[in-house]
């Protein structure tokens, strides 16, 4: 049992985890203990003791570890990655504790301790995958720990470990405002932001705006709690993506049998002045000859061939997905120029009350659930979740 210490922290963020000979200590900034509170958001003060237990429990802060990381920091570039992936490591190990803590605390990085609640997580994940560009990747490859944006697309996917080097792929939601690797061509004008915000503030959840921050003592009771506005689907955006993993992709079936041929071709119509009143229709065989029905699927001579399966012969079709998988059924709300909800959940921002567990994603890999493997050392000096 590590001890713990409070340390005053004088408006900063941070808590951390060291060693000293065989003693282990856990030390959190007083300011922490502001997001904590039971009006506030708890569960993100357990994940972030977690992470810090987490550091302890994988020996990051044990002699020969430090020593190695020393060693490691002489290297350029190695020891700021040994860095970050003992960062992911904790906050898998905060995560296995507390997951719903973890919306939280990407809040609290994001915004602190008094806006941690107007953070939309979803959005600041969602980053990580539109954020291209070599100085993004020069900033993170520099830095100790993983950047915020990186680090939210990680808690958020549990389906594979956090990025190291090349920024993540998958992203739920597009937003209407271009990256900011792009020429600022695409970007709206003064007028057109204004128009934007306030076709947002027209679908704004009732309580939802001018929320700088929660204190003791005050009702919000008319407001939707921190996590719905941490989760809710982001204004004016559209979903594009799911988090849950892929399913392996079946063999491909067999082509279809080789299409027959044709039916006979329509006798030719007899010669000769054409009876009064006409011959009347033809037979559909044409004349002289019996009527023959369409040629089926696979032609003549052959039984019709069913279509394959989705995921090919020999295996069961998977059902597609539904149009709105977001986590919780959040409504997504239209961007500019949209009219209609495509996802069909009507007028309740936030859908239906979210699962315990929002990743739950079944089972990672053996004792190491999220299949990061051993991390290792901290920096010297405290930061952010580990010094």
């Amino acid at each position: 049992m590590p001890d713990a210490y409070v340390l005053a922290g004088n408006g900063t963020i941070n808590a951390f985890a060291s060693g000293h000979g065989f003693r282990r200590t856990v030390v959190v900034y007083s300011d922490l203990f502001e997001v904590g509170g039971t009006v506030r958001d708890p569960e993100a003060l357990r994940f972030i003791i977690g992470h810090e237990v987490g550091h302890l429990a994988a020996g990051h802060v044990s002699y020969f570890r430090l020593l190695f990381t020393q060693l490691a920091y002489q290297i350029p570039f190695v020891g700021m990655a040994l860095s970050r992936s003992q960062e992911y490591t904790a906050d898998n190990y905060g995560y296995l504790h507390t997951p719903e803590g973890s919306w939280g605390v990407m809040g609290v990085l994001a915004g602190g301790k008094y806006l941690n609640a107007e953070v939309n997580v979803h959005e600041l994940a969602d980053r990580a995958a539109s954020e291209k560009g070599f100085w993004v990747h020069l900033t993170q490859w520099q830095s100790t720990h993983p950047v915020n944006t990186w680090r939210a697309h990680a808690l958020r996917d549990r389906s594979a470990p956090g990025r190291m080097f090349i920024r993540p792929g998958k992203r739920l939601f597009e937003g209407p405002l271009p990256a900011g690797s792009t020429f600022s061509g695409p970007y709206p004008t003064p007028s057109e932001a204004l128009g934007m915000l306030a076709q947002a503030d027209a679908v704004r959840p009732a309580g939802s705006g001018d929320q700088w921050g929660r204190f003791v003592g005050g009702d919000y009771s008319a407001r939707p709690s921190m996590r719905q506005m941490q989760q809710a689907a982001p204004l004016l955006a559209r979903r594009v993506g799911s988090i849950a993993p892929d399913g392996p992709t079946g063999p491909a079936g067999p082509t279809a049998p080789p299409t027959g041929p044709g039916g006979p071709s329509n006798g030719p119509a007899p010669t000769g002045g054409a009876p009064t009143g006409g011959y009347g229709a033809a037979p559909a065989g044409g004349y002289g000859q019996p009527s023959a029905t369409s040629a089926p699927a696979g032609g003549y001579g052959q039984p019709s061939a069913p279509a394959a399966p989705a995921g090919g012969y020999g295996q069961s079709s998977a059902p597609a997905a539904p149009e709105d998988d977001s986590m919780y059924g959040a409504t997504r709300i239209s961007r500019p120029g949209e009219t209609a909800d495509p996802y069909g959940q009507g007028g309740e921002p936030y859908g239906q009350a979210r699962p315990s567990d929002p990743y739950a994603q079944g089972p990672q890999n053996g004792e190491d659930p999220y299949g990061q493997g051993p991390g290792s050392s901290t920096p010297s000096g405290p930061a952010p979740y580990g010094g």
